[in-house]
């Protein structure tokens, strides 16, 4: 959890440099589609996901909700249409 600017300068030197090892590993691989490229980067992708969370988690950013989210429990009015169609 970063709790201060200078952890957040931190935690955003540790996300470029997982990102630069990404990168790496694309470059030898040639691409993403090479067989073991999930194998090999599976350890690198989840620690920039959960960088990046930390880091929207800290400076308050949000996901968008989903057309079909519900907003504060209530049903979009996309999800009330879906369940009249189908009833």
């Amino acid at each position: 959890m970063i709790r201060n600017h200078e952890q957040l300068a931190e935690t955003r030197e540790q996300l470029a440099r997982a990102e630069n090892c990404l990168i790496e590993w694309h470059q030898k691989l040639g691409s993403k589609d090479h067989k073991n490229y999930r194998v090999y980067t599976e350890a690198w992708v989840d620690m920039i996901l959960k960088l990046r969370a930390e880091i929207d988690d800290f400076l308050g950013i949000v996901p968008a909700l989903a057309e079909d989210d519900p907003v504060d429990g209530h049903p979009t009015a996309g999800q009330v249409t879906s369940e009249v169609a189908t009833s």
